[in-house]
């Protein structure tokens, strides 16, 4: 299933690397000894031209946590933009799942993400989004996470969607680690060094079909040699999210379509 057909469900991706600048106001990603109050405003402009550009108020946008350890998802409710302004990193809201559902529409969910991918999960037939950030460290228990928080809202593996974005392809290691488990063969390569090469798009893309998810596309960015999005020390500069779509922005991108 291609980006392009989804508008048909709703459901709207962001994605923003360089083109509109880290997705922050923390000082080390500001000239030295700029003001707060100055990187605060810089940073609610790159917002609002990022929403500009894809339909929605750049306030409305809310982070998961970098590094998801038990599962645990909160929906955000229009209580929570109304009491969150500002939206991340400000907003009072801690969790390793986003949900936002059709009572919440224009509303973003994602994640800032360094190497590892931000990962969308979204129910096409009840109209439920789910986002969720992937760990430095490929955790296999990701997809589960997601699918089991999906699921806590009524939906079935076969109505899901999922889309894993934009990463690095390549991640090596000396010995092949435990939690590639015994199906490691199917996913993993070797260099003229006999070291293990991993890509965990792949790992990801095994596991949600594990779990039985049909329906999985993989973002073909390469956040490694892909000159518009942030790497290295400046990779947490990168945004990916999704939304779902009011019904009147729904009917002005099939117009501009």
């Amino acid at each position: 299933m291609a980006i392009a057909n989804l508008l048909f469900y709703n459901l709207q991706l962001v994605s923003s690397g360089k083109n509109y600048g880290p997705m922050s106001y923390s000082p080390e990603f500001y000239p030295e000894g700029k003001p707060e109050n100055e990187r605060r405003a810089e940073f609610m402009c790159k917002r609002m031209n990022l929403g500009s550009e894809y339909g929605f108020c750049g306030r409305n946008m809310f982070v998961s946590n970098y590094i998801p350890t038990t599962g645990s998802y909160h929906e955000i409710t229009s209580s929570d933009v109304e009491e969150n302004y500002t939206g991340f990193p400000d907003a009072n809201i801690s969790s390793d799942i986003l949900v936002v559902t059709s009572a919440t529409p224009d509303v973003v969910i994602g994640g800032l993400h360094k190497g590892m991918p931000v990962v969308l999960a979204y129910d096409m037939k009840q109209n439920i989004l789910a986002s969720i950030n992937c760990p430095p460290i490929i955790d296999r228990e990701v997809p589960n996470m997601l699918i089991d928080a999906l699921n806590s809202f009524g939906s079935k593996e076969e109505d899901i969607y999922v889309y894993i974005g934009p990463s690095i392809e390549d991640i090596s290691f000396d010995d092949a680690p435990v939690w590639l488990g015994k199906d490691r063969d199917s996913f993993i390569e070797f260099d003229s060094r006999d070291r293990f090469h991993v890509n965990p798009k792949d790992v990801l893309v095994k596991d949600f079909r594990d779990r039985g998810v049909r329906f999985i596309e993989k973002s073909r960015i390469n956040t490694l040699y892909d000159y518009d999005y942030y790497y290295g020390d400046e990779a947490g500069y990168n945004f990916t999210g999704g939304f779902i779509m009011s019904k009147d922005n729904c009917k002005r991108l099939k117009m501009e379509r």
